[in-house]
């Protein structure tokens, strides 16, 4: 006998059992009366269980760096009497997955893709009893790798480079994170790629980079007038963090300048001849002359037609009024006005001309002719015209640009002995509509 007590008639009646085994049970309730009349129960069977024997924790350990974001949970589960356990795993807090687990037996279940860090994880199950148990927490780590370049990592096969050079762009990719990163995808731009910038060759492919390693890549890119900005770009898009799981998103964009000048230099010598070279000491043009000291050398575009007798300082209107507006004018028209040597930024300070000299063409001086130097000398000066018989009372960028220096006899520059320098922006090759060059004129002596 268990227990025993009374009860009222035809009421109800809760009893608690004395401590009973663990193990199957059969209830037999026996009742007398007064009259000492006695019947017994059907008798029904019952199990008395304890709370599982839970989980043991196999794998990850505890306080493991797991080798990647793919991570494999093992754990056992034991109970005295039940055959099948519900378990469910939590990961951080938060229950991951749920399933029945055979009495005794391991479970493996593989998280793919967990997100970078620290992690917790313990197990909790559940018998037929409802009794729950649960294991230890342990915590884990999740490592990633971590892609990165900067503007120190790009560098170009040329820095001193010319408008239209074929340039080996290198760009170095580094694995500074704690993990393996595979089919790592490079691209590189001309320009913001966030700004819808052209991108520079195809896309290239790195097959794996471990901790600490890196490569360069090339990319080939053809120079273009102005600020060439170079954008390398790894695991794109980068709106979307690409397709690898980084510890650091935002450093896998970075950019370089190659900066082309907006103007051409070149120089010549009178000897017997008047030789117009280009930097190089290409030649250019030669004209027969004895002694060119006192003329002059123009450039202006060769779909221009100047009236060589009718050139004016720019920066002037006919009654010789300031116009400094003329120099962002020129800008707009040579599609130069965002370059950091622009007309503009070379030729004058807020507007105002740097410095201005007396030119004397045919005979005509030119008064307040704004200059600057040819090169890196002061020997030689470079100004701007413009041609007043194309109409109107001021420049408004519709009439001939001209570009004059004045020739030397013999004097040593930069560039060697030359009897003349002058700069002239590569873009007035097209500041008439037509063709893509310009004409080159000399007044001698």
């Amino acid at each position: 006998m268990n227990s025993n007590g009374s009860a009222p008639d035809a009421v109800s009646t809760n009893h608690t059992l004395a401590t009973i085994t663990e193990g199957t049970h059969q209830i037999l309730l026996g009742a007398r009366d007064n009259a000492e009349n006695s019947a017994n129960s059907t008798p029904i069977t019952i199990r008395s269980m304890r709370p599982c024997r839970t989980s043991q924790l196999v794998t990850p350990l505890s306080g493991a760096e797991v080798l990647s974001a793919d991570v494999l949970f093992n754990y056992t589960v034991t109970d005295n009497i039940d055959a099948l356990l519900n378990c469910t795993l939590y990961v951080s807090g938060e229950p991951d997955v749920g399933s029945s687990v055979p009495n005794g037996s391991w479970s493996n279940y593989t998280h793919l893709d967990m997100a970078y860090g620290l992690h917790y994880w313990n197990v909790t199950c559940r018998d037929d009893a409802g009794n729950l148990g649960v294991s230890e927490l342990r915590n884990f780590t999740v490592p990633a790798p971590d892609l990165m370049t900067n503007a120190s990592y790009i560098s170009f096969s040329v820095n001193n480079s010319t408008e239209d050079d074929n340039v080996t762009i290198n760009a170095t990719i580094l694995n500074i994170g704690d993990s393996t990163a595979t089919t790592i995808i490079v691209q590189a731009f001309l320009g913001d790629p966030d700004m819808g910038a052209l991108q520079i060759g195809n896309n290239q492919t790195i097959a794996s980079l471990a901790p600490g390693q890196n490569q360069t890549l090339t990319f080939n890119h053809t120079t273009r007038i102005g600020a060439n900005h170079i954008y390398i770009v790894i695991d794109p898009p980068l709106a979307s963090n690409g397709t690898i799981a980084e510890q650091d998103e935002t450093n896998n964009k970075a950019y370089r300048t190659l900066t082309i000048g907006l103007f051409e230099f070149f120089l010549g010598n009178a000897s017997a001849v008047l030789r117009v070279t280009d930097q190089i000491y290409s030649p250019v043009f030669l004209w027969d002359i004895e002694n060119a000291t006192g003329g002059h050398i123009l450039v202006a575009d060769e779909d221009s037609i100047p009236d060589l007798a009718s050139l004016h300082a720019i920066g002037r209107d006919l009654t010789n009024n300031v116009r400094f507006e003329d120099f962002a004018e020129i800008d707009a028209a040579l599609n130069a006005s965002t370059f950091t040597d622009s007309i503009n930024i070379t030729y004058t300070a807020s507007g105002t001309p740097k410095q201005v000299t007396t030119f004397t063409l045919f005979k005509e001086p030119i008064l307040n002719v704004p200059v600057v130097n040819s090169t890196s000398s002061d020997q030689f000066l470079t100004g701007i015209l413009w041609d007043t018989s194309d109409g109107g009372t001021q420049y408004n960028a519709t009439q001939d640009l001209v570009f004059v220096t004045e020739l030397g006899d013999q004097i040593l520059g930069p560039n060697g002995i030359v009897d003349f320098e002058i700069r002239v922006p590569a873009t007035l090759r097209s500041y008439t509509a037509g063709g893509n060059t310009v004409a080159f004129y000399a007044e001698l002596p």
